[in-house]
């Protein structure tokens, strides 16, 4: 629990007589404000989590149900599942977007570093290595394809997975920098995950125009509609070497953009002055 966020923050808005915008799930239990709800994750899906962190979400989140002014999240598919959950209605949705990736720039030392990743030569994948990001499903095609090159940049806090399989590199943390090159110079990018309520980093990817491997799940779809090469997560046959190119790259990415976000969240909180 982050006590400066459930005391001083609180405290702070009352004094200043403002409203708190929350937008990384948690908010104050005393004075919630407006609070983004990313996903329902930890409530419908408990056994990726430890016990007491799904515990303390789900309070959290039930909380913000009760008690903010406004909840606000960031797909449909996430609006359908708190709304069905929590039986309310009106969520307010804003999404994601990923132009903060154009101001990045790469850094091509990191191919220096990686000694056996070749550009165009590899599979990307960025995230925590927890187990609703199923990165289980990659170990697994792994196996079955090793005359291709998987890369996986995130924390590794799943203790249980390891990536033992030569054609695997696991980075770990890397600089921003060098992810984006990385992300910009792969053959593919790849979301295995079991459940998202977004999904920031395949979108990222297919603005720099790379194709994304995604699982065939509600949200991605949302996202890409037919402009995705969608696996069934619980499946492991997926063929490497005939990837769907994306025909309508400008018109998907226009859905999504942080001005728009913006904007939609602005005149939000025009209306509790």
């Amino acid at each position: 629990m982050n006590l400066w966020e459930q005391i001083e923050l609180p405290i702070y808005a009352k004094k200043e007589k403002g409203i708190l915008v929350n937008l990384c799930n948690t908010s104050p239990l005393v004075m919630p404000g407006i609070v983004c709800i990313h996903d329902i994750d930890c409530i419908k899906n408990p056994q990726y989590y430890p016990k007491l962190f799904s515990l303390w979400y789900k309070m959290m989140m039930d909380n913000s149900i009760k008690r903010a002014r406004k909840i606000i999240t960031v797909s449909n598919f996430s609006k359908k599942e708190i709304e069905e959950h929590y039986h309310i209605e009106n969520l307010k949705v804003i999404y994601n977007s990923y132009e903060h990736i154009n101001r990045i720039k790469e850094d091509d030392t990191i191919f220096q570093k990686l000694d056996k990743v070749r550009k165009g030569k590899y599979f990307f994948t960025l995230g925590t290595v927890q187990k609703n990001k199923n990165l289980e499903w990659i170990l697994k095609v792994a196996k079955d394809n090793k005359d291709k090159v998987f890369v996986i940049t995130g924390y590794k806090n799943q203790k249980d997975i390891e990536f033992d399989l030569q054609n695997i590199i696991y980075t770990g943390y890397l600089k921003d920098e060098e992810i984006k090159s990385l992300m910009k110079n792969c053959k593919a990018y790849i979301m295995p995950s079991f459940y998202e309520g977004f999904g920031i980093p395949p979108l990222e990817a297919f603005a720099l125009g790379r194709e994304v491997i995604v699982s065939d799940i509600p949200v991605m779809h949302e996202i890409f509609e037919n402009e995705a090469n969608y696996i069934n997560p619980y499946q492991y046959d997926f063929n490497f070497n005939n990837i769907m190119r994306s025909k309508k790259r400008k018109s998907i990415l226009e859905k999504f953009f942080w001005e728009n976000s913006a904007k939609a969240l602005l005149k939000l909180l025009d209306t509790y002055k």
